[in-house]
């Protein structure tokens, strides 16, 4: 069976975008998205675990489909709103509201079981929460007696 890296690695390949691993990449980041000469790249940080790297793919593919411009001209708040949109591709991509939910009703009760079954970081676990709460109706009182939110 293939993993969630694995199928959005190849997804992002089959549409022309290259990935490159690296320990190049800033100590302040995971991975970057360049574009020029009508190429597409995503560079990742080496040797980092699955789930880390599925996170980090999903974010930079998501400055692929929802970024323009270049990055080093923008204003901080210009950069600000990109990220986000990109986080929020991500999250929708990676974690769907009902794979939440699916979990909840396997039992997962923590941060650190809920990021395991989803196969994510429990810092991108804190995004998801924070999303979906800003977004979906009841989202928060789902979790409320638990310990995830």
């Amino acid at each position: 069976m293939i993993s969630a890296d694995e199928a959005l690695e190849q997804r992002i390949v089959d549409e022309g975008i290259s990935i490159i691993e690296s320990t190049q990449i800033p100590n302040s980041a995971d991975g970057l998205f360049c574009k020029g000469n009508n190429k597409k790249i995503i560079c990742l940080r080496s040797r980092m675990s699955a789930c880390r790297r599925l996170c980090t793919l999903a974010e930079e593919y998501g400055h692929v489909i929802t970024s323009w411009g270049d990055a080093r001209s923008m204003d901080p708040a210009e950069m600000t709103r990109q990220e986000a949109r990109a986080i929020a591709y991500a999250i929708e991509l990676v974690v769907p509201l009902e794979k939440l939910y699916k979990a909840h009703d396997v039992g997962v009760r923590n941060a650190f079981e809920c990021a395991e079954y989803l196969g994510v970081t429990e810092e991108f676990l804190t995004w998801v929460f924070a999303y979906y709460e800003a977004r979906v109706s009841g989202f928060k009182t789902m979790f409320l007696d638990e310990e995830l939110a």
